[in-house]
């Protein structure tokens, strides 16, 4: 589980950083320059982008989740690595947004900056939500796009809202409402504007 939410996670501009301040402080040690605080700066520069990319790498979601969940690590691992993988990735201007749900024993929620895990006993209900988005640039309509989102209840009344695209979320829907769900549909409808 661990390996591969790290490699979800993973972004490799941090080992660009890395090289790129490896390769900085061997500079200012290697060549002799004129100038001191041409080395010193060249040197500091080369250690903060070390310092940098390697805090790229240990703040993932996946450190913290590991450091501050309660419960028994090693069943949610095992429900992981034996459970189904839902994953969905989609672009928005230049960065990528994704959601991903395994289900086992446990449910996984690992959104871009957070993770969650919870039994699957704990739902309490599950309510698919569609938002319409209607896009309009320079008072002229541009178009419609459909979001489709899974809200999970859990008995201790957090609310976890996964997106995804209509099949998957269909799929995940049929999957958890045998047990728990209430038959709800919302739909909401947005309106954004765009210069």
């Amino acid at each position: 589980m661990r390996a591969d939410l790290n490699k979800i996670y993973f972004k490799p501009e941090s080992i660009f950083y890395i090289i790129l301040g490896t390769f900085l402080v061997a500079v200012a040690v290697l060549f002799e320059l004129e100038d001191v605080f041409e080395k010193i700066f060249i040197a500091c520069g080369g250690i903060f982008s070390v310092i940098f990319g390697i805090n790229k790498i240990r703040k993932t979601p996946v450190r913290k989740f590991f450091a501050e969940y309660s419960g028994n690590i090693e069943d949610i691992e095992n429900s992981y690595m034996y459970g189904e993988k839902i994953f969905h990735r989609e672009k928005f201007s230049d960065e990528y947004k994704f959601c991903g749900v395994n289900i086992g024993k446990y449910i996984v929620i690992y959104k871009n900056n957070n993770i969650s895990a919870f039994e699957i006993g704990d739902i309490s209900q599950v309510n698919r939500r569609i938002l319409r988005k209607k896009y309009y640039g320079n008072g002229i309509y541009n178009g419609i796009r459909d979001e489709w989102y899974l809200d999970i209840f859990t008995n201790s009344g957090k609310r976890f809202i996964v997106q995804l695209d209509e099949f998957q979320t269909e799929m995940l829907y049929e999957r958890l409402k045998i047990r728990y769900s209430e038959p709800k549909i919302s739909r909401e409808t947005i309106s954004e504007f765009s210069t």
